[in-house]
């Protein structure tokens, strides 16, 4: 299975596209579509959900919104037939797509690159290791939201989210994805539900936060660590100028 065919369900449906998947066999099917919608976390797809598209419903596949659908393989000479508009459609059968849009090269290289090493990795494919891989490949484009959550100037003791300042607290290669971001349906909902959860006095706590705790924690670990290996080195270099200053001295004595 290529990473083009993984990668793209992910970013398609962080950018709120219309998103088809088909197979002929019906387990498949539906592990595929519940599969793509656990790749996003710990957002949560707010649209259309349909695992498995039942025969007399296919007009929805023409539907303007966002959505993420499972058709049967049997369905889709009609489907084809219809006046489908940018729609990704996957084929899981044969791990194939046709996609009007570009976004595997829209998400941050280092992001993406990091996401592919994590894939390589043969443990991630058991379990929920590659819905982790995922997940972890979006905290460093949302994992710092708690530096946009400020107190509101009309209220000191309620909290609001601040839109300008979680893309000026990131780096400026995410910015674009993140204004986009910004305006999604499950990112308001992720916002919202951790905003509601602080004003109330309670704290929030999922795998999400843990792994943003254990970035976090590694960073002090590297960033205390090279404060070291500086302070170190400037111990070398002043030993080595002190030694050439007293064997420049005996000489001259």
């Amino acid at each position: 299975m290529s990473y083009s065919f993984i990668l793209l369900p992910n970013h398609s449906l962080l950018y709120e596209r219309r998103v088809l998947i088909t197979s002929k066999r019906l387990s498949l099917l539906t592990a595929c579509i519940h599969g793509a919608a656990q790749l996003i976390y710990p957002l949560h797809w707010q649209h259309i959900f349909i695992p498995v598209m039942p025969p007399h419903l296919l007009d929805y596949c023409c539907a303007p919104m966002p959505y993420l659908i499972g058709v049967h393989s049997s369905l889709m000479q009609k489907v084809k037939k219809m006046p489908l508009d940018e729609v990704l459609v996957l084929d899981a059968d044969i791990n194939d797509f046709e996609s009007p849009y570009n976004d595997l090269d829209k998400l941050p290289s280092d992001v993406v690159n990091q996401l592919k090493r994590n894939l390589k990795n043969n443990a991630t494919q058991l379990g929920d290791g590659i819905a982790r891989s995922f997940m972890k490949a979006l905290v460093p484009i949302i994992g710092n939201y708690r530096a946009a959550i400020k107190p509101k100037e009309t209220d000191c003791n309620s909290l609001e989210f601040q839109n300008e300042l979680f893309v000026k607290s990131s780096s400026s290669s995410m910015h674009p994805f993140l204004e986009m971001l910004l305006h999604s349906q499950h990112f308001q909902e992720f916002i919202g539900d951790r905003l509601s959860n602080l004003n109330a006095g309670k704290g929030y706590q999922d795998i999400f936060e843990d792994e943003i705790r254990a970035v976090n924690s590694e960073k002090e670990k590297n960033k205390v660590k090279g404060a070291f290996n500086n302070m170190r080195n400037d111990s070398k270099a002043l030993m080595s100028k002190v030694q050439k200053k007293v064997s420049d001295d005996i000489k001259f004595v």
